[in-house]
């Protein structure tokens, strides 16, 4: 299609274009609503998903097993639990009266054995624990029997107290025992008595081995006797256990000062920072007037230096309520709180360099509510404490020294920046503990996280999109989705709110819509020319945002279009055989067309492409083509040769001249198989009118073959013309390049038939009279033979 060049629209859309940018609406911002801003929302600890707990050993990397922090109920709880410290101890016999020296001691594999004499332990000096709180008592002995006990005993004794125990006595054991190699007889007698430490310096034991009868049965070897004492035991140790949680998502109340402008005194901002012009001497700078945002006071100001060792600046502050009347400079120190709407800032030093000046809003700041309760008992109170941390840095320092109900509100403003939109709070608390080993619980509560100072100010704004930019496309081309929505911005109005309307100065060369949030762009039927699109962008406060560009379709020279063909064409062997087609070109008229095949020729006029296939074949491709001067077009045709039989009815044969009614009639029908398969089961339908005569098969008919079958027809009666219909495979079983020669028709005149008249000869006998006339004669017949026949023959004796 010829190229349509519209001059005459780009210019007018350049002038468009300037038009928009000189008298395009432009709207000043102002505040919608302003409102407080919660920045911490899970220090009401409403939700323990909100939270990352984490505890462990001072000093180590291992896991704190007395020490936890949970948020649960409300609340973040920091305890640190110790249960009592148990110790296992033992105390051995000092001293035997009997002299049993190799039984006293610690167990060393040297013993004294006895078959009769008692052995004597006792003095057990227990002056290195006796401070300890007693818990459990047992007594253990090393010792060993060789032999079995079969009459012989063995028993031991204790005595304290003025009282005596038999604790254990062996008799008739089934084999040695032996508790003196890695392994000690143990008996607990905790409940015996109220046990003191003098009580168990006290007790005495005697191990005696009875003998009865002349002969001893084994020995006792004793090593040693001891006294197992389970105490609570000093201990000592260091655990921590913290909480934190971030909230993301939201400016924080800081405003950075702009040191690049103001009023500079021998003062000059260089690469750290303010600091005097001339080494040495003194300078200033004054601020303009820096005001809070809307609705908002400032609350302190920070300035920071690089560095902090050589802090010689003078701070003085100056304020207003109205942003017109300021009062005179002020001294203020560092983080000092201002509490003003309007202020302007002077500096002067001689030796720093100031880095940053930065300022929070609305006493921005970190409130903590909460208790420590429990038990300070064995707690090192001078090295346990708790801290708050505000973005990785500490804010406050605790000592865990008293219990009872704690309120901090602690400044923020210094830790954070201006450009950070999250605020991470952490509490953690040490444990450090020096205890007798009694049990003692220790815990810190923090009921409320807040942070005060947060604020949101909604402005309303025009919305904002990226442009699209000039659009260029070929004619016939399917048109474009341009993401457009996602690239659009506006302050109050989610993007999927926005409204979209398109005004196209050639609608017939393009349409233009939304499609789920991209610029739908439709190029129309065979249209080529320029245009311009304006886009205007409204939000629900009426606020718009407008673009134009320009739409460029190129004409191009269109291909012709041949319809698809079937999928599979079946055509017969030898035979010719037309198969239609469509095609189409929108541009040319002078079209030509072949095929790949010399036995396929197309017929544009026609439609039709004629085919003669020389050879069988399942599945034949045949290439055909349609071009135009410049391009073609190409489809395959895939063809399903078939050798197929042809069968056709050669003759119907009747061989009587005349036919009369309720005669028996053979008919003879010819059937040839002219095609080129042959043809097996070949059914034979004989039809008088719409009634069955006779239905025959034939079983194999080859190429060329003629096949012959007969049909008896009983005449009816009461007709005297009538259509004998023969018609060949019924069921169309048998694949034929020609099925319209299956059927053939005879008419055929019958004759009504003439019964002889009983009334024209007196000499006509019925046929019930002829019967018993034979009859008779028969029964005459074999009454004569046996008359004469001659007689039996006998046999003479």
């Amino acid at each position: 299609m010829a190229e349509r060049v519209k001059q005459f629209t780009l210019v007018s859309f350049m002038i468009f274009i300037m038009v928009i940018q000189a008298f395009g609406s432009v709207t000043a911002r102002s505040v919608h609503s302003v409102s407080d801003f919660d920045l911490f929302p899970q220090g009401d600890f409403s939700d323990p998903g909100d939270w990352q707990t984490d505890s462990g050993v001072s000093f180590l990397t291992s896991n704190a097993q007395y020490t936890e922090s949970m948020v649960a109920d409300n609340r973040m709880t920091i305890i640190h639990s110790r249960p009592d410290n148990f110790q296992t101890l033992s105390i051995w016999s000092q001293n035997s009266d009997t002299e049993s020296n190799y039984s006293t001691g610690q167990p060393d594999s040297q013993y004294t054995y006895t078959s009769g004499p008692v052995i004597e332990l006792d003095d057990f000096d227990t002056s290195a624990i006796n401070s300890y709180e007693l818990v459990s008592v047992s007594v253990v002995v090393a010792f060993h029997i060789p032999d079995n006990l079969e009459q012989d005993q063995v028993q031991f004794v204790m005595k304290y107290d003025g009282n005596f125990e038999n604790l254990v006595t062996f008799v008739n054991t089934q084999g040695p025992i032996d508790y003196m190699n890695n392994t000690l007889w143990s008996k607990n007698i905790t409940a015996l008595s109220q046990w003191t430490w003098p009580m168990i310096e006290n007790l005495e034991f005697t191990l005696d081995y009875v003998s009865v009868g002349s002969t001893d049965d084994a020995r006792l070897d004793v090593d040693a006797l001891g006294i197992e004492v389970i105490v609570k035991y000093p201990w000592y140790g260091s655990e921590w256990a913290s909480a934190s949680s971030t909230f993301s998502g939201h400016s924080m109340p800081i405003v950075d000062v702009n040191l690049s402008s103001g009023q500079f005194d021998n003062m000059a901002l260089s690469q750290c920072g303010l600091t005097p012009s001339i080494s040495g001497t003194t300078g200033s700078w004054t601020s303009g007037i820096i005001q809070a945002p809307p609705s908002q006071i400032i609350g302190r100001i920070h300035y920071s230096l690089q560095d902090s060792s050589s802090d010689d600046v003078l701070m003085e502050i100056s304020s207003s309520n109205d942003g017109q009347n300021f009062s005179p400079f002020t001294m203020f120190s560092n983080h000092d709180m201002i509490n003003e709407s309007y202020i302007k800032i002077r500096i002067t030093s001689t030796d720093s360099c100031i880095s940053q000046i930065k300022m929070d809003l609305n006493d921005f700041s970190l409130n903590i509510s909460g208790k420590v309760f429990g038990s300070l008992d064995g707690l090192s109170t001078s090295n346990s404490r708790w801290k708050a941390f505000v973005n990785g840095q500490e804010i406050t320092y605790q000592p865990l020294a008293q219990l009872g109900n704690f309120n901090f509100a602690l400044p923020i403003g210094q830790y954070l920046e201006s450009n950070e939109h999250s605020i991470e709070v952490k509490i953690q608390a040490w444990f450090n503990w020096d205890s007798t080993g009694s049990t003692s619980t220790t815990a810190l509560e923090i009921s409320s996280l807040s942070v005060d100072g947060g604020y949101d100010l909604e402005w309303d704004e025009d919305p904002v999109c990226e442009s699209v930019g000039p659009q260029n496309f070929l004619e016939d081309g399917g048109g474009v989705l341009i993401p457009f929505i996602s690239n659009c911005y506006d302050d109050r109005t989610s993007n999927q709110n926005l409204t979209v309307e398109f005004d196209v100065e050639d609608e017939s060369l393009i349409s233009a819509d939304m499609s789920q949030g991209d610029i739908r762009l439709l190029l129309g039927d065979e249209q080529s020319g320029v245009t311009t699109v304006l886009v205007t962008v409204t939000d629900e406060s009426g606020n718009e945002w407008q673009d134009a560009f320009v739409v460029t379709v190129s004409s191009v020279d269109d291909p012709p279009v041949l319809n698809e063909f079937p999928a599979v064409v079946p055509v017969e062997l030898y035979v010719s055989s037309q198969v239609p087609f469509t095609f189409s070109d929108i541009d040319s008229t002078e079209l030509t067309a072949n095929t790949n095949r010399s036995w396929a020729t197309v017929d544009l006029d026609t439609g039709y492409i004629t085919i003669t296939a020389p050879s069988a074949g399942l599945i034949v491709p045949v290439e055909v083509n349609v071009c135009d001067q410049s391009t073609c077009t190409q489809r395959i045709l895939d063809l399903e040769v078939q050798s197929l039989a042809d069968l056709e009815i050669e003759d119907i044969l009747i061989s009587q001249d005349e036919v009369f009614q309720q005669d028996i009639v053979p008919i003879r029908v010819y059937v040839r198989n002219s095609g080129d398969s042959e043809a097996t089961l070949v059914s034979v339908r004989c039809q008088q009118g719409n009634d069955l005569i006779d239905l025959e098969t034939i079983s194999i008919l080859q190429p060329g073959e003629l096949g012959v079958v007969t049909c008896d027809w009983q005449v009816p009666e009461d007709i005297s013309t009538t259509n004998i219909t023969v018609e060949l495979d019924r069921g169309e079983i048998i694949l034929e390049g020609n099925e319209t020669n299956n059927i053939a028709i005879i008419s055929v005149d019958i004759k009504e038939k003439v019964e002889p008249d009983s009334s024209s000869s007196s000499f006509d006998i019925s046929s019930s009279t002829v019967w018993v006339a034979t009859i008779i004669v028969l029964v005459l017949l074999l009454g004569l033979f046996r008359f004469i026949a001659p007689p039996k023959i006998r046999k003479i004796s």
